[in-house]
């Protein structure tokens, strides 16, 4: 991974730490719209920045780091995302697929 590579990593985290923290809560606000501007600009520049929270959780995913919460039933159940703490960052191949550049850090339970 190179240096410019590293840049946009960091950029598109900060993103989506951003979303996390305020931004759903703000809907319609000034500062919304800035963070969608932000995201588009992620995105022309060949970046994905996908939030893997309430998707299903099962030990064959590799695109995901997960921590797994205790579960004091004896049933077995579908696992979720239930947090998402840094997001799955995809980068666009010259070919037009989508490559793996940081595998997202989830909690499931």
């Amino acid at each position: 991974m190179n240096g410019e590579e590293q840049l946009w990593i960091r950029m598109c985290n900060l993103l989506f730490e951003m979303e996390r923290k305020w931004v759903d809560k703000y809907d319609g606000d000034a500062a919304v719209r800035l963070h969608r501007r932000m995201i588009q600009v992620i995105d022309d520049a060949g970046y994905r920045i996908h939030n893997p929270l309430n998707e299903i959780y099962d030990e064959t995913r590799t695109d995901v780091e997960a921590s797994i919460l205790q579960d004091d039933s004896e049933h077995a159940h579908v696992m979720r995302i239930r947090t998402a703490l840094k997001p799955v960052i995809y980068r666009k191949a010259a070919d037009g697929t989508l490559l793996l550049v940081q595998r997202g850090v989830i909690i499931a339970g």
